[in-house]
């Protein structure tokens, strides 16, 4: 099945999995201290990841979840969110920027895209700034400066790379750079230099999106019965104040009892890095974690839209 196949696959499956959902879902929100065992996956998922000033929350939740897929295959490596991003943007939008996404749609294209080591976006970039926009506008930049004819400048960046990282062929690089488009290159520039480490997955990634209908809650702690992260689809503003009601997504990734509120609390697994000062520090600042927020299920599930998670 193509790509845009496997889209509309998932698109009729989200559709009908709203009518069955909608027919069956119990009225039951919270669970009882009992049900609420205790789960944290934030050691298989590794670290907290930081998106920047850029719209890729779906492509850092994504990668949290193919990782989880593949957990064993990877031996337990972190996956690139901003090779999922590129790979999303070439795919879907033939851009090199574009912002915004489909969780679940990201983690089926990589199927056709792969995944590459977290560690190999850390050499080619550097250790320096690990938020997402800078390390895009990085890879743009060096397109910029072949383009303008400052060849210099180019190798001089190329070799600092090299410095870092020598598993890609340099003249596969610089083919590269002159056959690719401004559009293309971070698609492309992402190809060559993983190329030795790019894990394949066997067959599509099944994941499965259903929106929220009456509660997000029973879907999220059946997950985490089986020991599996949720993507949550959210309206953020909650968690720091602002104005606008953005849409986000993060990983639900473990819960606890609180036995000050008597209910469970969900372990929010962000993407804003592990400074807890972005949060609205009278609200959470006790409950935040190197970026990861234990918040009361009763408030997720308020803020909650959607989940996407794994049907096996």
């Amino acid at each position: 099945m193509g790509l845009k196949g496997r889209a509309l696959s998932n698109f009729l499956t989200v559709v009908a999995t709203f009518f069955v959902w909608a027919a069956i879902c119990p009225l039951a929100l919270g669970i009882n201290q009992e049900a609420c065992k205790e789960v944290d996956l934030r050691p298989e998922l590794g670290p907290i990841r930081n998106q920047g000033n850029i719209g890729w929350c779906y492509a850092n939740g994504a990668a949290d979840l193919a990782g989880f897929i593949y957990l064993k295959e990877l031996k337990g490596v972190q996956v690139s969110a901003i090779d999922i991003a590129v790979a999303f943007n070439h795919f879907y939008r033939n851009s090199d920027i574009g912002e915004g996404g489909m969780g679940f749609m990201a983690v089926d294209l990589t199927a056709l895209s792969g995944l590459c080591p977290r560690w190999v976006e850390d050499k080619i970039l550097g250790p320096d700034h690990p938020n997402l926009k800078y390390r895009l506008n990085s890879i743009r930049n060096l397109k910029a400066l072949y383009d303008s004819g400052d060849l210099n400048t180019v190798r001089q960046q190329v070799a600092e790379i090299q410095s870092r990282y020598q598993d890609f062929s340099e003249s596969e690089l610089w083919n590269v750079f002159k056959n690719s488009s401004k559009k293309t290159f971070p698609w492309h520039f992402a190809q060559a230099m993983c190329s030795r480490h790019r894990f394949k997955p066997p067959l599509h990634t099944p994941v499965v999106a259903e929106p929220k209908i009456l509660s997000v809650l029973p879907r999220i702690h059946e997950q985490l019965n089986k020991n599996e992260p949720v993507l949550l689809g959210f309206h953020a503003q909650f968690l720091n104040n602002a104005p606008e009601d953005g849409r986000h997504l993060s990983v639900i990734a473990g819960r606890r009892w609180n036995s000050i509120t008597q209910q469970c609390d969900l372990l929010l697994r962000n993407s804003w890095g592990s400074n807890c000062k972005v949060y609205a520090p009278k609200k959470w600042g006790k409950r935040c974690e190197k970026g990861n927020l234990w918040i009361p299920e009763d408030e997720v599930d308020r803020h909650a839209y959607g989940v996407t998670f794994l049907p096996f």
